[in-house]
């Protein structure tokens, strides 16, 4: 199955296909509210997907009521003097239910009794900016992590073209092996950075390699002025949620039954943080 379409509306930008099953405002600016709202139902009446996420300000939640949606998670001065909200809306009763959600609280449980404890970082890991000659490297090591991701980062065209696109990739080595991945993603106008594909090489996990690239992505969107950093990891996933914890993260609220990763459908969390003191 092809992976989900982007899709910019002015100065906004949609995500939307069968591969979630669902359209996703994953960039907001309120010059572009009408067409938004024009093209989120069309593509609803068009495609029938079973799920609309809205990441939204929360001064602009009654502008989206023909949505119908509720919230599901919220990142606290996110956009300029306002709140982020994500707003769903579940077109399928049975999408708004999951079966992990006991493993879920489990997970949460945990890395709220474990946020304080510091985990050991490796000192050995060279961390770099990514450049276009490591893209085959970097989707090789993609698609042997991820049987399916909501955007096709195993395509080494894609992640030249992304990185020709402003989304900055960096990446960690080892005797010159490239070991760990991960990337950031800004939204300037809420001056916020979304922290993502994070990976590291499964010969190379428990030596605090993904906490090394998070602290060295942190530090250049801090010397970037951003005052926002966050994530939206898979809920089922212990280490990549206690990470972000044991990274003073907060936990904002999870996203039911919402991306396509991992070969299935699932539950995803809002962690942030913010940059700025």
């Amino acid at each position: 199955m092809e992976n989900d379409a982007i899709y910019p509306i002015g100065k906004s930008c949609l995500h939307h296909g069968y591969l979630n099953y669902r359209i996703y405002l994953m960039k907001y600016h309120p010059d572009d509210t009408e067409l938004l709202i024009k093209h989120i139902i069309g593509l609803r009446t068009t495609y029938g997907y079973t799920k609309l996420v809205l990441k939204i300000p929360k001064s602009c939640e009654k502008l989206f009521a023909c949505c119908h949606g509720t919230q599901e998670a919220c990142i606290p001065n996110f956009y300029p003097d306002d709140d982020a909200l994500f707003i769903s809306r579940f077109y399928d009763p049975g999408r708004s239910l999951d079966a992990a959600s006991d493993t879920i609280h489990t997970i949460l449980q945990v890395c709220k009794e474990k946020i304080h404890r510091t985990t050991c970082v490796s000192e050995q890991m060279l961390v770099r900016p990514a450049n276009p000659s490591d893209v085959h490297l970097m989707a090789a090591l993609y698609h042997h992590n991820f049987s399916t991701y909501p955007f096709p980062i195993h395509d080494p065209g894609y992640l030249l073209e992304s990185m020709n696109h402003g989304i900055s990739f960096y990446v960690g080595e080892l005797d010159e092996h490239i070991v760990a991945l991960g990337s950031c993603e800004v939204d300037s106008y809420a001056s916020a950075v979304e922290m993502s594909d994070l990976v590291v090489d499964p010969r190379n996990r428990g030596y605090g390699l993904s906490k090394a690239i998070l602290l060295y992505m942190e530090k250049q969107m801090k010397e970037n002025q951003i005052k926002t950093s966050y994530t939206i990891c898979r809920a089922e996933s212990a280490p990549v949620n206690l990470l972000f914890a044991g990274a003073e993260y907060t936990y904002g609220g999870t996203l039911v039954q919402n991306t396509n990763i991992c070969g299935k459908i699932e539950s995803m969390n809002i962690w942030y943080k913010p940059l700025s003191t």
